[in-house]
């Protein structure tokens, strides 16, 4: 019976860090997209120009 609740207990340990990696994985992106600008097909055709 206690072997069982460690058991239990240490797998809802283990998703909580799975959600919170995931959490942290989205937010990382989120703040990727504001330091990357987009880019778009007209600055590539500038930057060929350049070069």
């Amino acid at each position: 019976m206690i072997v069982e609740a460690h058991i239990r207990e240490y797998f809802a340990c283990k998703a909580r860090e799975r959600s919170r990696i995931f959490d942290l994985e989205l937010q990382l992106k989120e703040v990727e997209q504001l330091l990357v600008p987009p880019v778009f097909e007209e600055d590539v055709d500038e930057l060929n120009v350049k070069s």
